[in-house]
């Protein structure tokens, strides 16, 4: 892959001085994608009926992994696993061993601040939307039911939103920095983009690589929030980007990457996917107005122009769409505004298939570029709570 460049343009090299003399600007380090996992439904089917305190009825449509058993891909699991962390801890081992990384096997480091020269250690950039809902529901159950005392210690232990990144860290050896991002469908952007962005800062210093990762489930008390507020398909049709589209179906989904500087990814052997070019987030009321943002944050971190007739241009973009109306409409005008109409850029979203599954799924169309054609490819994230963009160049 070629290097990646500072901001200033192809052809026109940056003046510095009063006298205008000109200054080159050398290659800077370049982050990688070199392995993928995913855990991802692959479409809607019936599920248990449920109803909403005043009696109404959820819809009994959902986007389930089907036949998941985290036990199946690690023995090791013995005891209670909320599915919100199965799901990324799976996602996690198919990543690495897609990067045939093994940090458990690693020897640790003699001090906490090991030398920068040999840095062996891999941190972990982990998001969820929502955490493990199915834990809580389980423990405060009890307390709901006046019978704190009967509450179950062990399922409170494995409630909280990192309790994921917890168990994945002490499951694979993740050793190196970490950090848990809750910022709902943006979340895996912002956690990617940390992870780039440590990597690059410190040179890869302070870690070999990072694992960015995200998941949530499909829990019950996800589907009724989502029912309260009118925001789920009433017959369990699915049909982000479309006009007539009545509402999203929920799904649920792990997945990770590993992202490494491309100097150490090539020492090692290994071969680079995909690079990560550049990233960008917002937050704010206007759901559109923040996508924007995030998206033209991406472009100049990127030096990516929207432009067809540059030399990189984008290619494609994996949008978040999921049906919802307002936000389907707020994408594309965000979209037509930053990068072009759909008849210029074609946009394609993995939510037709695998419903509203939170910050995975943007993890898991970044894992779909690793296999696409070359390119550059723009991946967005919006909610309610913010929006992300991300991106990546696919060379052969």
């Amino acid at each position: 892959m070629a290097p990646r460049f500072s901001l200033t343009p192809p052809g026109a090299p940056a003046k510095t001085g009063a006298k205008g003399n000109w200054r080159i600007r050398l290659p800077q380090p370049l982050a990688v994608i070199t392995g993928a996992g995913v855990v991802a439904p692959s479409g809607v089917i019936a599920i248990e009926p449920l109803t909403l305190p005043d009696g109404r009825p959820v819809p009994p449509f959902g986007c389930p992994v089907q036949g998941f058993e985290v036990k199946k891909h690690l023995p090791s699991i013995i005891s209670y696993v909320d599915r919100c962390s199965a799901l990324a801890l799976v996602a996690v081992k198919l990543a690495l061993e897609s990067a045939k990384v093994a940090p458990k096997s690693s020897a640790a480091p003699s001090t906490l601040n090991p030398p920068p020269s040999t840095p062996s250690l891999w941190g972990l950039a982990y998001s969820s939307a929502w955490g493990c809902l199915d834990s809580m529901e389980l423990f405060f159950a009890k307390v709901a039911a006046g019978q704190a005392k009967f509450a179950p210690p062990l399922v409170f232990s494995h409630s909280y939103v990192n309790t994921p990144s917890s168990l994945a860290c002490i499951e694979f050896g993740l050793a190196g920095p970490g950090a848990t991002f809750s910022q709902g469908v943006a979340g895996a952007i912002v956690a990617l983009g940390w992870a780039r962005d440590r990597l690059l800062r410190t040179a890869g210093a302070e870690c070999s690589g990072f694992v960015a990762a995200a998941s949530d489930s499909l829990s019950k008390a996800l589907r009724r929030h989502y029912a309260a507020a009118g925001e789920l398909s009433a017959d369990g049709s699915l049909a982000p980007l479309d006009p007539k589209s009545a509402g999203t179906v929920l799904g649920e989904a792990g997945a990770a990457l590993t992202v490494e500087l491309e100097s150490a990814a090539v020492a090692r052997g290994a071969r680079p996917l995909a690079a990560v070019r550049g990233w960008g987030s917002a937050v704010g009321t206007d759901p559109r107005r923040a996508l924007a943002q995030a998206i033209n944050a991406a472009l100049t971190d990127s030096a990516v122009s929207p432009n067809a007739e540059s030399r990189k241009s984008i290619v494609a973009v994996y949008c978040d769409a999921s049906g919802r109306p307002d936000l389907d409409r707020a994408e594309a005008a965000a979209l037509d505004e930053t990068v072009g109409p759909a008849s210029a850029v074609p946009r394609r979203t993995l939510k037709s298939r695998a419903g509203e599954c939170g910050p995975a799924a943007s993890l898991v169309s970044a894992a779909e570029i690793c296999s696409a054609a070359p390119g550059v490819y723009l991946v967005t994230a919006l909610d309610r709570s913010g929006a992300a963009a991300l991106i990546l160049e696919r060379t052969p």
